[in-house]
C-alpha cells in the first residue's frame, strides 16, 4: 500500500469535535480566573471600605478628626463638621 492511500485511509476527519478538549481547558481556565477574581473582591471588601485602607469600624467623628490631623481642612471646618455630627458645640477634640 502506498503512502498516500494510507494516509488517506487512516486520517481522522473529527471537525469541530477537535476543537473540544481545546475549549474544555479554557473554559475551565477562564471559570477558575473569574472564580478567584471574585473570592479576592469579596474578602479584601469586607476589611476595606470602597477598595480603600480604611478600616469599616472608623466612626464620623474619627474620620473628621483624622483628616484634621493630617491637615485636610482647617479647625474652623472640622468644629462646624463636628457640631453637626454631634449636634452640640462643646465636642472633645
Amino acid at each position: 500500500m502506498p503512502f498516500d492511500q494510507f494516509a488517506r485511509f487512516h486520517q481522522f476527519n473529527m471537525g469541530p469535535y477537535l476543537m473540544l478538549p481545546i475549549m474544555l481547558i479554557l473554559l475551565l481556565i477562564g471559570t477558575t480566573t473569574l472564580l478567584g477574581i471574585l473570592l479576592y473582591r469579596r474578602f479584601s471588601a469586607s476589611k476595606y471600605v470602597g477598595g480603600s485602607a480604611l478600616p469599616t469600624d472608623e466612626t464620623p467623628e474619627d474620620t473628621l478628626k483624622r483628616r484634621f490631623a493630617e491637615g485636610q481642612i482647617s479647625k474652623e471646618e472640622f468644629e462646624e463638621r463636628m457640631t453637626e455630627l454631634i449636634g452640640r458645640t462643646d465636642h472633645p477634640l
